[in-house]
């Protein structure tokens, strides 16, 4: 992203979830009824004549849509299963964004640390925006920012108050696509470094072309394409074997590994509107070994 300007996949990312909630086939896949705040001007016209969903459905959206409501939805699941699992204490949201999680969950924010990791420019607009939605701070709330190329996660979050001793959970969602597989395992290995065993992380990341069907991949380009556009490049692409070995060389034990097939099983069966998993992108769970 440029310097001082706030992430637009960001904003389009909230602009997806503004629509489903706005007018998305009920039960909805993932529920943000603050989205539409976090857009930016890029939706502010359909989003006005509550034409947004229709929008989005016109231009063929529905995988990156499903994709961006899904992983959401498995997060936020995974988290709730470690808060009975293993008591975690701790919320880090890695690359934040426009995730709305202190607006959405005050019950969980009661419970939890919550340390959200951004560049400063995309959290000085976000947080401009939850001032003007009333959220005027929390104790449990910390906003760290930080510039990935100059600083390790783990040593940005120590410096914000992060507790080592007590177990965490990571959620990292919409950021591996955009990373070296030197940046994605150097990030990995500096949580390792500060979090208490039993911790988990979550992330998304896309698989390597050739395991994807000819349709996928050319779709899949076309995404690249856009994202450079926008000066934040897709990067990496991972065979998941490889990067399995790759994690657990570092300390970690995989939990659960969400190929497309299942994520759209779990979550978006029976479905009418079309909404599927983003055919290129698998959720990982990971937990961290003693």
């Amino acid at each position: 992203m440029e310097e001082g300007r706030p992430s637009m996949t960001a904003q389009l990312v909230a602009g997806l979830r503004a629509g489903h909630h706005e007018s998305g086939e009920r039960p909805l896949v993932f529920e943000d009824p603050f989205a539409a705040a976090f857009t930016g001007s890029l939706f502010l016209e359909p989003l006005e004549r509550g034409g947004l969903q229709a929008m989005l459905d016109g231009l063929g959206l529905q995988p990156i849509q499903g994709g961006i409501l899904g992983r959401a939805r498995y997060a936020e699941d995974a988290l709730e299963a470690a808060l009975r699992e293993v008591g975690v204490r701790q919320l880090v949201i890695l690359g934040a964004g426009n995730d709305s999680f202190l607006l959405r969950r005050p019950d969980l924010l009661e419970r939890l640390e919550v340390f959200e990791l951004d560049h400063p420019s995309s959290q000085a607009a976000k947080r401009e925006t939850l001032r003007r939605l009333g959220f005027a701070g929390h104790p449990h709330a910390h906003f760290v920012g930080v510039d990935f190329e100059r600083e390790s996660a783990g040593l940005a979050l120590l410096r914000g108050g992060f507790e080592r001793s007590l177990p965490a959970f990571f959620n990292w969602l919409g950021v591996v696509t955009y990373l070296s597989r030197d940046a994605l395992f150097s990030t990995l290995r500096s949580l390792r470094e500060v979090a208490a065993e039993e911790s988990r992380v979550v992330f998304d990341y896309p698989i390597a072309p050739h395991l994807l069907r000819l349709e996928d991949r050319a779709r899949a380009e076309e995404v690249s394409r856009s994202t450079a556009l926008f000066g934040e490049p897709r990067t990496a692409k991972h065979v998941p074997e490889e990067l399995f070995r790759e994690v657990c060389s570092l300390g970690y034990q995989v939990i659960e590994d969400l190929s497309p097939a299942r994520h759209f099983e779990r979550y978006f069966a029976g479905r009418r509107d079309g909404l599927r998993p983003n055919p290129e992108v698998h959720l990982l769970q990971l937990r961290m070994r003693a």
